[in-house]
């Protein structure tokens, strides 16, 4: 005995004329399949308010990432230097290890905090930056506008049937 099921699939397009793209650490912006420069992508996404407004707060969210970054960087030289000169001064015993120790480790931890804070920063950066492209390419789609309907038979969610794709 044969059983099949009979069912209709729905699925709806979530890609607009705007892409971005992340290969590794660099990302890059598509329109319409032609790759963007980043001036060119905030001039197509200040047509929009909405979306400009969520991609300047990207942009501030970036600079923060980048700021924050460097300081742990410096953060941790500091740290290495007053390591080194603990040891130093250990290995005089001029009584002064404990003191750049402690130095070490303030600026130790000082790194760490600016490192965690540039991490929410970047991931705070990439999601308003993909919310701004999804604003913009929400508004480019006209509602109730269906631009391309596909009609297939074959396997859908619940067995075998006819399955509409826009």
């Amino acid at each position: 005995m044969l059983l099949s099921f009979i069912s209709l699939s729905v699925l709806g397009q979530e890609e607009g004329p705007l892409k971005l793209e992340r290969e590794g650490l660099q990302m890059n912006y598509y329109y319409e399949g032609v790759q963007l420069e980043k001036e060119e992508v905030r001039v197509y996404l200040s047509t929009n308010p909405a979306s400009a407004i969520t991609f300047r707060t990207s942009r501030n969210f970036g600079i923060a990432a980048v700021t924050m970054a460097g300081g742990a960087f410096i953060c941790a030289l500091a740290g290495i230097y007053y390591m080194t000169s603990s040891f130093i001064s250990f290995i005089d015993c001029n009584g002064r290890a404990g003191d750049e120790l402690l130095r070490s480790i303030y600026c130790e931890l000082a790194g760490s905090a600016f490192t965690l804070a540039s991490i929410a920063c970047g991931i705070s950066y990439r999601n308003n930056l993909t919310r701004s492209i999804k604003l913009y390419n929400d508004t480019m789609i006209p509602q109730g506008y269906l631009n391309n309907v596909i009609l297939y038979f074959g396997i859908t969610e619940n067995g075998i049937g006819l399955g509409i794709r826009f």
